[in-house]
């Protein structure tokens, strides 16, 4: 007899009358039926909160004062109950069979922890605009390919709880970047990922979406990037690639000092001595002198939510 495990979906909401009702609505019309959804208000001021009334115990609802996503979404995880769980952005929706098409992916392969999908780019109406398609990468170069790119959409994952539990659930000092934040922690305790190459949800972009506030995603990828840095090994972070001109180039831009250090470290180690190479641990001796100024200043300015 096949054991058809519970799923648990956590829709986190705050201030989305507008598109609550499209996204619980999407998970009820699953067409796999073992399923609980936990919707967790964080804080909403408009008529959000009497649209998740509405469906009575069709959902279990959750209210917190306004502490964030990653808040909401470990207070959802933790009242959930399912073998599986799954989160879905509140302006997002899932198409009908997302369920039951990851669940059958991990029947069908036991040894992977999380599955991610292919998605459709939608606009605040609705309209799919475009369609995208997931990367995937193996173990040995899944490390640097986040750093270098996040290249998983949160609303298309469904990992097992007990991995999820093995990283103590999402950080929840940071207000914004916490996907990335995840897929590292994961991938550092050696977690399988999974593509299913299927287009599974709807991603909504709107002039309302965090991701438009370019200010507070700079800074919370740059907290995330220092963070990885610090904690990970060089070689770690580089199996199964050679350092290369993309990740360098990422460097420059999102966390300028630590990731030229971290570049120019693996070159230094070239044979035989070059004046290149005497070049390159010039300026990665100097960029370790610039580095310890750069964590001074992140410490002060943003100690509070420090990694």
């Amino acid at each position: 007899m096949v054991h058809y495990p519970k799923v648990s979906i956590v829709i986190p909401v705050y201030n989305y009358e507008q598109y609550i009702k499209e996204c619980i609505d999407s998970c009820l019309d699953q067409t796999y039926s073992n399923i609980e959804i936990i919707v967790v208000d964080d804080g909403s001021t408009d008529g959000t909160p009497a649209i998740i009334e509405s469906y009575g115990n069709k959902v279990i609802s959750l209210k917190q004062a306004n502490l964030g996503a990653a808040v909401a979404l470990n207070n959802g995880i933790k009242a959930s109950t399912g073998e599986f769980v799954c989160w879905l952005s509140s302006d997002d929706a899932f198409l009908p069979n997302k369920i039951e098409l990851q669940v059958n992916q991990f029947l069908l392969l036991p040894g992977y922890d999380l599955v991610y999908t292919d998605f459709y780019v939608i606009d605040s109406n609705g309209v799919t605009i475009s369609e995208f398609e997931s990367a995937w990468h193996p173990p040995s170069r899944a490390l640097s390919q986040v750093l270098l790119s996040n290249f998983i959409n949160g609303s298309t994952v469904m990992m097992r709880r007990k991995i999820w539990e093995a990283v103590d659930g999402f950080y929840e000092r940071i207000p914004a970047n916490v996907d990335t934040h995840m897929w590292i922690k994961l991938l550092l305790i050696n977690a399988r990922f999974l593509l299913l190459p299927e287009k599974l949800v709807r991603y909504r972009t709107h002039p309302g979406n965090q991701s438009h506030n370019k200010e507070l995603m700079q800074t919370y990828i740059d907290l995330v990037f220092m963070w990885a840095f610090k904690t990970i090994p060089i070689n770690k972070i580089h199996a199964g690639n050679r350092p290369n001109s993309a990740l360098f180039s990422k460097g420059v831009k999102h966390f300028k000092v630590k990731r030229i250090g971290t570049f120019l470290a693996c070159y230094k180690r070239m044979e035989p001595f070059t004046f290149a190479k005497f070049v390159a641990t010039a300026l990665y001796l100097y960029s370790h002198l610039v580095y310890f100024k750069y964590i001074r200043y992140i410490n002060g300015k943003y100690k509070e939510c420090f990694l």
